[in-house]
């Protein structure tokens, strides 16, 4: 499904009015959606399909498995609407999705690299304050 720009602000005041009703009925609401840009037109993505989010040079991407979208959200905002069994900050550049972590080891000083499923090549690195709550999350 694509989306024009004209039609963003349609879809992201529907994603807000569904939040709020959700939290109004006490229900835990998390974010199913992020609304990202490619090639001129903006994309909903669903967070499901999304292996991690990152920071690179002050623009912010969903990574999926077959390439990388940029989005207008800060992780700090993705944060406060991701749902926390789904998705852990590793780094003060990465937020990873915890169902796509396929092999995590110790590397050096209390940091830890990660192997994504999706992504063989790729190794992520857990920063040592992270580490225990990264790990807590795999636990649960």
């Amino acid at each position: 499904m694509v989306y024009g720009a004209l039609n963003l602000h349609i879809v992201l005041d529907y994603f807000q009015h569904r939040t709020a009703s959700q939290q109004e009925e006490g229900q835990a609401s998390y974010q199913s959606r992020v609304i990202g840009s490619e090639a001129g037109e903006t994309i909903p993505i669903p967070v499901e399909e999304v292996l991690w989010f990152e920071v690179d040079h002050r623009k912010y991407y969903a990574v999926l498995k077959d390439r990388r979208v940029r989005i207008t959200e800060t992780l700090k905002a993705l944060e406060a609407v991701l749902d926390p069994d789904c998705f852990v900050r590793i780094n003060k550049s990465q937020i990873l999705a915890v169902a796509h972590v396929a092999r995590f080891a110790p590397w050096v000083d209390g940091k830890y690299t990660v192997g994504v499923h999706g992504r063989p090549r790729t190794r992520l690195t857990i920063s040592r304050t992270r580490a225990s709550d990264f790990k807590a999350r795999l636990a649960t």
